[in-house]
């Protein structure tokens, strides 16, 4: 089987396409009022432009093409034509659904209304927003067909993506068979990827982490990582560890692709810590119940948990202000935060509690480790 020269992009084709609609966008924005000459730096850039065109030129480059992008006049100037014409052979492709977009009117160089309706799809902007609708989306058209059955499908697939960033291909297809589902085949085939022979060890083994089950791949620094850096940086933060004692052999294994390794795995990691804490004892709990919900729930609409990792707090705080999802539903609701994150002056939780306000008024905050603490001892 022919490994895609797209596996090893950050994120996807189309959603660089969506990252590049969006930058575009915000920096229309920013120019429109002031008339300014837009100049290739950071200061003047903005955040989800700077993003986009790098990962442009890495398109350009896994297809084995000279790099059109490395200025943001020419990306500009090319936006102006359909993105069929811009020497990229997945824009080009048939089944492409934008292929025929163009992002900017070349008479008036504004932002077209197919690039404004691109930029809007994912629901927010940034790449974090975008991929995880996107394969949210992808997870739930593929349950719909299975009626009385997709919230348990549902649960069924991130519950078996988030425990198999690593997998052998028998494992993939025993699960694949277990799930009574044909039409998922497929779709779950395409979850996962070859190995990267550069990822391998010696006689091309694989090592799996011992905390995580991702991938650890080899490393200049043998002294720090004798077994290899794991690949899920969730699992980074959180540590060095070992490899298991297996024998793994890279033409018998499945890893998930980057992006789900990244936006599903790394802060699944905490929302499995917390299920299997409270099945131990003995809880009433559901795991991305209803379709996902939210990330736990104990007693039905009781308690609902949100695990979340992100690095800035104010970042958090600020989204969690403008909406909880279906976080709402439930009488208490809770959003537990990696222990990692937390520092020694208590700066994120203080962060996430004082500027709380709009739909997060009511959350309440807890690093992963209290939480457990606290659901073992019966306190929720």
């Amino acid at each position: 089987m022919s490994v895609s020269p797209y596996n090893i992009l950050v994120s996807p084709p189309d959603v660089i396409l969506t990252l590049l609609a969006q930058g575009l966008i915000q920096q229309y924005d920013k120019l429109k009022d002031n008339y300014s000459i837009i100049r290739q730096n950071e200061t003047e850039l903005e955040p989800l432009l700077i993003s986009a065109l790098p990962r442009l030129s890495a398109l350009y480059m896994c297809e084995g093409k000279e790099d059109k992008v490395a200025s943001v006049h020419t990306v500009m100037e090319m936006a102006t034509q359909p993105v069929k014409e811009w020497g990229i052979d997945y824009f080009e492709k048939e089944d492409f659904p934008y292929r025929e977009i163009i992002l900017i009117e070349p008479e008036t160089l504004v932002p077209t209304l197919e690039s404004l309706e691109l930029a809007r799809e994912p629901g927010g902007y940034g790449e974090d927003q975008i991929l995880e609708k996107k394969y949210h989306n992808q997870v739930r058209k593929l349950v719909k067909a299975a009626r009385s059955r997709k919230d348990e499908l549902y649960t069924s697939i991130r519950e078996f993506i988030v425990r198999h960033p690593l997998v052998t291909s028998q494992e993939l297809e025993e699960w694949k068979d277990s799930l009574k589902f044909p039409k998922a085949r497929k779709d779950i085939a395409s979850f996962y990827r070859e190995i990267p022979s550069q990822w391998t060890h010696n006689n091309q083994q694989v090592h799996r982490c011992s905390h995580c089950g991702g991938l650890l791949r080899p490393v200049r620094d043998k002294t720090r990582y004798p077994d290899g850096l794991c690949v899920v940086s969730h699992c980074r933060r959180k540590g060095v560890f070992p490899k298991t004692n297996e024998t793994l052999l890279a033409d018998e294994m499945k890893l998930l692709n980057s992006q789900l390794l990244t936006y599903w795995v790394g802060p699944g990691l905490d929302e499995i810590e917390i299920y299997d804490a409270a099945q131990k004892v003995g809880r009433n709990v559901k795991l991305y119940p209803d379709s996902d919900a939210c990330d736990v729930a104990l007693d039905g609409l009781a308690v609902g948990i949100d695990a979340k990792s992100y690095t800035s707090a104010l970042m958090l705080i600020n989204r969690l202000n403008t909406s909880i999802g279906k976080l709402a539903n439930y009488e208490r609701k809770i959003i537990a935060i990696s222990d990692e994150l937390e520092d020694e002056a208590g700066t994120y939780m203080a962060t996430l509690t004082f500027q709380k306000s709009g739909a997060a008024k009511n959350l309440e905050f807890m690093t992963v480790s209290a939480l457990i603490n606290s659901i073992k001892s019966g306190h929720i």
